[in-house]
């Protein structure tokens, strides 16, 4: 895989997961938004699509690594406890 193209897929990734910061600083003001966006069918349908594709319109893959970015912030906040839950009762 050429470097250039690592260096823009890592940007991209970059890109959504600050998309999904913002949406989460958002979110916090308001108690019912935050709800929402805790759930990922809502995380990836009513926000990182619709974030992704005000920044990219026209370029699918280009929209499909911010989601990807986006997904992974998301993942981060709020499957973080669970997983390190999930890891503990399996030791």
């Amino acid at each position: 895989m050429p470097r250039s193209y690592r260096r823009d897929t890592v940007e991209r990734c970059a890109l959504g997961a600050g998309m999904a910061q913002e949406a989460l600083e958002r979110a916090k003001s308001d108690q019912k938004s935050l709800e929402y966006f805790s759930m990922i069918d809502f995380a990836v349908d009513c926000y990182s699509e619709v974030a992704a594709s005000r920044i990219y319109p026209d370029h699918p893959i280009l929209r499909n690594w911010a989601i990807n970015g986006y997904m992974l912030a998301w993942r981060e906040h709020f499957l973080k406890d669970q997983e390190e839950e999930d890891f503990t009762e399996v030791f």
